[in-house]
C-alpha cells in the first residue's frame, strides 16, 4: 500500500513539474514527425499477464523502411538507430522518452520501480525461443516499472539470463527502501544520458554485442 501511495503521489508531482518541459518535447516531436508525439504500445510481463497500453514519446521515424530483422531480438535493436534523429537519441539515452509513463503509474498500471514490460513482439520471441525464461517470469507479481533493478544494474551483453536473475532478485527482495535506492541510482543516469537502451546502444555495449547469443 505504501508503494502504491508513493508511486501515485510522486508521479503526480513529477508530471506536474515536467509539464512545461513535456509540452516543449511534444511540440518538437510534432514538428518533426508530423504525427502525434505520444505513441501507445501494448506491453506486459508475459503473454499470460494482463496487457496494458504503455505511453511513450515517439522517437522512431515510422515513415522509414524498417527491416524485419530489427524486430527479431529482445535486448538489441540497434538496426533501428538509423531511424532515430539526434534529438530523439537524446530522449532515449536520458530516458525522457518515458515521461508519459507517469500517466500509466497514476492509472495504477505501472510502478516507478519494477520489472521492465515487453512489447508483444518481444513476448512472442520469449515464448517461442526462451520458454524456460518465460516460465521463470511467470512467478513475478510486481507491477511493471519505469525503472528497476535490471534497468540500472543489468548488462545487456549477459543476455536474458541476467535480466531474469535481476527480475527475480527484485521480486524476492522488494521493499520501499530498495525502490528508493534504485530511484536514486536512476537519477544520475538521466542527467548523464546513460539510460540503458536497446536501440541507441553505448559504445561499450556495441563491442560486446557479437558475444551475446541474445
Amino acid at each position: 500500500m505504501i508503494k502504491g501511495i508513493f508511486d501515485f503521489i510522486s508521479s503526480l508531482i513529477i508530471l506536474t513539474l515536467l509539464l512545461p518541459f513535456s509540452i516543449l518535447i511534444s511540440i518538437i516531436l510534432l514538428f518533426y514527425f508530423k504525427a502525434p508525439p505520444v505513441i501507445i504500445q501494448e506491453r506486459s510481463i508475459t503473454k499470460e499477464r494482463k496487457i496494458f497500453k504503455l505511453l511513450k514519446f515517439r522517437t522512431i521515424n515510422l515513415d522509414s523502411a524498417i527491416s524485419p530483422k530489427a524486430f527479431d531480438n529482445i535486448l538489441f535493436k540497434h538496426e533501428l538507430s538509423i531511424h532515430v534523429n539526434k534529438f530523439c537519441r537524446w530522449l532515449r539515452t536520458t530516458g525522457l522518452d518515458e515521461i508519459p509513463q507517469l500517466i500509466n503509474i497514476i492509472k495504477g498500471e505501472m510502478s516507478l520501480v519494477g520489472p521492465r514490460p515487453f512489447v508483444m513482439s518481444d513476448l512472442e520471441i520469449l515464448h517461442n525461443k526462451f520458454p524456460e525464461i518465460e516460465l521463470k517470469r511467470k512467478v513475478i507479481k510486481s507491477k511493471p516499472g519505469v525503472t528497476g533493478l535490471w534497468q540500472v544494474y543489468g548488462d545487456r551483453r549477459l543476455g536474458l539470463n541476467n535480466l531474469i536473475e535481476l527480475d527475480l532478485q527484485y521480486e524476492q527482495q522488494k521493499s520501499f527502501w530498495l525502490d528508493i535506492k534504485i530511484i536514486m541510482k536512476t537519477i544520475p543516469l538521466i542527467f548523464q544520458a546513460k539510460h540503458d537502451d536497446s536501440i541507441v546502444l553505448r559504445p561499450l555495449i556495441m563491442k560486446g554485442l557479437k558475444k551475446s547469443k541474445y
